[in-house]
């Protein structure tokens, strides 16, 4: 099925696991460009560690249900 009305059909906890790594993917990307340019990107792995943690707790709600 495509189209607009297959969008209604998505798990939230699946979209909710997308974004999560989208946001993470961007999270290395600035960590890597941060040491490329030899900046400390001590905050920038911290707010990755805790986005990493909060994936493992959604895929454990996940796999609860």
């Amino acid at each position: 099925m495509t189209g607009p009305s297959s969008l209604q059909h998505i798990d939230p906890l699946h979209a909710e696991l997308a974004e999560a790594q989208r946001l993470i993917g961007i999270q290395d990307e600035r960590i890597i460009a941060g040491l490329r340019k030899g900046i400390d990107t001590t905050e920038a792995e911290n707010k990755a560690a805790d986005m990493r943690d909060a994936l493992e707790s959604i895929k454990t709600r996940g796999r609860k249900r």
